[in-house]
């Protein structure tokens, strides 16, 4: 039987891989070429599953291409979770609570001025303790006013990274 020669696309075909991989394969000097350009068919297969198979050569690039792959899918799915107001970043974070804390602060020392011309006259422990209470409920409520959109400083830009990719 005469051997059947085929270019780099029909052999990607049939492997079932690119003709860029092919290319690559050739240059690692997995596949070979013949001096008019064409592959031997079936020599170049036997070649392709004979590397395929062995457990080491092949395990690397697998290995690597799935990391990337998820490393893509994590990627985009923060890209996403950005978009959607579900993920912030931690600068973002930290200034915006920072703001708050420093606020709450605020109020929890100015309470004692505010509060004691008016407390200063009451004999009441339980009017007292329902100003301060009052006074106290009113300062944390800023610490529970949490809202995604304080975060979020510019999300036009995370579309912007994501097409530079």
């Amino acid at each position: 039987m005469l051997p059947i020669f085929v270019t780099s696309s029909d052999l990607s075909k049939v492997l079932g891989i690119t003709q860029r991989r092919v290319q690559q394969l050739e240059t690692d000097d997995v596949l070979l070429k013949t001096s008019n350009g064409k592959f031997e068919l079936s020599k170049n297969i036997e070649l392709y599953y004979t590397w395929k198979l062995q457990p080491s050569s092949n395990a690397d690039y697998d290995v690597e291409k799935a990391l990337h792959e998820k490393a893509k899918r994590e990627k985009a799915e923060m890209i996403n979770a950005k978009v959607k107001g579900q993920l912030h970043d931690a600068k973002d974070v930290e200034q915006v609570m920072t703001n708050m804390l420093v606020n709450f602060r605020s109020k929890m020392l100015g309470l004692p001025s505010r509060l004691a011309g008016k407390l200063v006259r009451q004999k009441s422990i339980n009017v007292i303790s329902h100003e301060l209470e009052k006074a106290i409920k009113e300062a944390l409520e800023e610490l529970s006013d949490y809202e995604p959109v304080m975060f979020c400083n510019e999300i036009e830009g995370v579309e912007d990274e994501e097409e530079d990719n």
